[in-house]
């Protein structure tokens, strides 16, 4: 709609379930510097659960923080699911969050025209588990395209493509 709201859509699959949630994008604050930024985000929706067969009300909320320079990043992100749990007697009393840090750095500088490298340390926390999962990535990015490739410590693959209009 305008530089501080965007339209998008979230899909994840966890476990047995999948969720489908339009959203609405929200910046609340961006700072600019010289030679870094930082983005405030806000996101909510509505939307469905998907868990075999049957359809359930699922409503999203996240917030986002990041920083980066031409040579350093950092990345907050926690993604809370209320699930409509009256109406979903399989899954009782467990909403879903998630939480992900990324901190990365560019081995070398390369103007906007060029390809531009990162390493990316990513780590992750999903609802209540002890367990944190960590990924690499290498990230890549020319003029508005950026695609990412992963692999985590558990042999998971991770791919992540984004183009900026």
């Amino acid at each position: 709609f305008s530089h501080r709201f965007a339209l998008a859509g979230f899909y994840l699959r966890d476990s047995k379930s999948e969720f489908f949630i339009p959203r609405v994008n929200y910046v609340v604050k961006r700072w600019n510097k010289t030679d870094s930024q930082g983005n405030f985000y806000l996101s909510a929706g509505s939307g469905i659960e998907k868990y075999g067969t049957k359809s359930y009300g699922a409503q999203l909320g996240e917030v986002v923080l990041d920083w980066e320079s031409r040579k350093y990043y950092t990345y907050i992100d926690h993604i809370y699911i209320r699930r409509d749990q009256d109406a979903n007697p399989l899954i009782p009393l467990q909403d879903y969050n998630h939480t992900k840090l990324r901190l990365g750095f560019a081995p070398f500088l390369a103007d906007y025209e060029d390809l531009n490298v990162w390493y990316i340390a990513q780590f992750e926390r999903h609802n209540d588990e002890k367990q944190i999962d960590m990924t690499q990535f290498l990230r890549f990015y020319r003029k508005n395209v950026l695609w990412e490739i992963g692999a985590g410590f558990d042999g998971s693959l991770a791919f992540n493509f984004m183009i900026h209009l």
